[in-house]
């Protein structure tokens, strides 16, 4: 981890200890022969679970946005109803 501020900063966000959050993004736990063994993982493999994680939040966080949409869209007038989302893959207008 490059930045302990950033670090603290995710950590704070998902509500987790900072350690915690370090361990689980550097190492990884394997249990071999009913043998716990924790193994570092490489740079690229680290860049790697990061970049697993922030997909992860993001699909979950987008999923929650929608869910809370389609809850007040349906007590809104369907004949005005209209939203506009900006994702990653652009801008869509929905009615």
């Amino acid at each position: 981890v490059a930045d302990d501020a950033a670090l603290a900063c995710a950590a704070a966000a998902l509500g987790c200890e900072e350690g915690s959050l370090r361990v689980a993004l550097l190492q990884k736990k394997i249990n071999v022969a009913g043998e716990d063994i924790t193994q570092r993982y490489s740079i690229k493999a680290a860049q790697i679970c990061r970049d697993a994680l922030c997909k992860s939040i993001f699909a979950a966080l987008f999923d929650w946005v929608v869910g809370r949409i389609n809850a007040v869209s349906r007590s809104a007038n369907p004949r005005s109803s209209s939203i506009g989302i900006l994702d990653i893959f652009g801008f869509e207008q929905l009615q």
